[in-house]
């Protein structure tokens, strides 16, 4: 098995996988024409060891432990940020820690989904009217935290991108490198 390199704080994992729900967001957030998406879920990195993430709630866990109920995701770093940047960014997401997750902002993400399918092009329509910040979903959370720290847009607004969304960007941007990849 390959090494983890060292983490750092604001490192983005990016999750794919096959259960059913994957599949859906998958599905809803790439727009006819546009190539498959492996991306349904987004995470990162609050230490070198310490992961936070919107699921049911906005929850920590030890790298380890996140690591060992994911068998596909890319760790990805942006290398222009400074060390006070990055923690900085994980400060801003460790205030979101215990709050709730925003399960109805999916549907506006599924709705722009649908109008994307009709349309052949990313639709943002349904997703301006997501501005409720006190209840995150994954992408929210980590776009939210490098806009308001380091004035870092992945393509859209912090409040209308997706998990697809950020994977497009980073993969295109000089500013991040993939650190590791677990595609088994």
């Amino acid at each position: 098995m390959e090494r983890i390199p060292e983490l750092k704080p604001a490192d983005l994992l990016l999750v794919g996988g096959d259960w059913w729900v994957s599949n859906l967001i998958k599905y809803f957030t790439r727009y006819r024409g546009e190539a498959p998406t492996k991306v349904h879920h987004v995470a990162g990195m609050i230490s070198d060891s310490t992961v936070e993430e919107a699921l049911l709630t906005v929850k920590k866990s030890s790298f380890s432990q996140w690591d060992s109920k994911h068998n596909y995701y890319q760790i990805w770093r942006n290398t222009y940020l400074t060390e006070e940047q990055r923690n900085s960014i994980s400060k801003q997401v460790r205030l979101y820690t215990n709050n709730f997750y925003g399960s109805w902002k999916l549907l506006l993400h599924m709705f722009d989904g649908i109008l994307g399918k009709i349309f052949g092009k990313d639709i943002t329509f349904f997703r301006t009217f997501l501005f409720i910040n006190s209840y995150p979903i994954c992408s929210w959370l980590w776009a939210y935290a490098y806009y308001d720290v380091a004035r870092y847009k992945f393509d859209y607004p912090p409040y209308i991108v997706s998990p697809d969304d950020m994977h497009d960007h980073v993969k295109k941007s000089e500013q991040w490198e993939l650190v590791y990849e677990k595609w088994s």
